[in-house]
């Protein structure tokens, strides 16, 4: 179990946990879809904080699990993390997503499928996939990014700080390092004390407004990404990184 879940006073928060950077497995995954699936359906839910233990939020995959993939078992992994992704944007009641230090391809993910976001000062956030490999991970990022930046943070791996995202309302609020923990609760406790009912539906109406097609998109990302895995190109990215060297490429 990487999750474990407390609710009071109808504010549940979900803790993950996987030191030592809070990477994520299939499994993972899979405990994820199933624990906002199961919170969210609780009567006495009125809101969800998604919260992590340690310096960062989420470090995104294992990567010595993605090391693995090969085109016939990479589309099953991706559905199991497009579940997950999902179940967060489809939960009935809101979820904060608390993002200290990193939150780093999927976990940028997973803080971006949340309906607010709240980081302190120092958060910074990252989709290095292309570096890797592959490119899976900016179709659930478009919805809340300008083309352009979604291009640079994809084509350089370059970070992008909180108050950036905030400056594109990606991120709903940036606080001092010692504030987080206050201003996550304010939020929840100001959605706690709404109309429930209206809460959900608005939920539901909105996100069926605003979420143009990401699952579809999200498949063909997978669609395009099996081209590139078993490639020179692919094997070089990931020696590369295990190395800690640049990688090199052939013409």
């Amino acid at each position: 179990m990487y999750f474990r879940t407390e609710t009071k006073n109808g504010i549940a928060r979900i803790v993950f946990e996987r030191p030592p950077v809070n990477a994520m497995n299939a499994e993972a995954y899979r405990e994820m879809a199933r624990i906002f699936d199961e919170t969210g359906r609780q009567k006495e839910t009125r809101c969800i904080i998604l919260e992590t233990v340690g310096k960062g939020f989420i470090g995104g995959n294992d990567v010595d699990e993605i090391a693995a993939h090969t085109r016939e078992n990479h589309s099953e992994y991706q559905e199991i993390v497009g579940s997950a992704v999902m179940a967060i944007r489809n939960c009935s009641v809101p979820v904060i997503a608390r993002v200290q230090g990193y939150a780093i391809g999927s976990g940028m993910l997973i803080a971006l499928a949340c309906d607010l976001v709240i980081a302190n000062e120092r958060a910074w956030f990252s989709l290095p996939e292309v570096s890797l490999g592959v490119i899976a991970g900016s179709s659930f990022a478009m919805n809340d990014l300008p083309e352009k930046v979604l291009y640079n943070i994809c084509l350089t791996g370059d970070r992008i700080y909180a108050d950036e995202l905030y400056r594109y309302g990606a991120v709903t609020q940036v606080c001092p390092l010692g504030d987080l923990d206050r201003r996550v609760q304010q939020a929840a406790e100001k959605i706690r004390r709404q109309p429930p009912k209206a809460v959900k539906l608005f939920k539901e109406c909105t996100r069926r407004c605003y979420d143009h097609r990401s699952e579809d998109l999200f498949r063909m990302e997978t669609t395009y990404t099996d081209e590139l895995l078993g490639t020179p190109e692919r094997e070089e990215c990931m020696r590369a990184f295990y190395e800690k060297r640049e990688a090199v490429f052939e013409d």
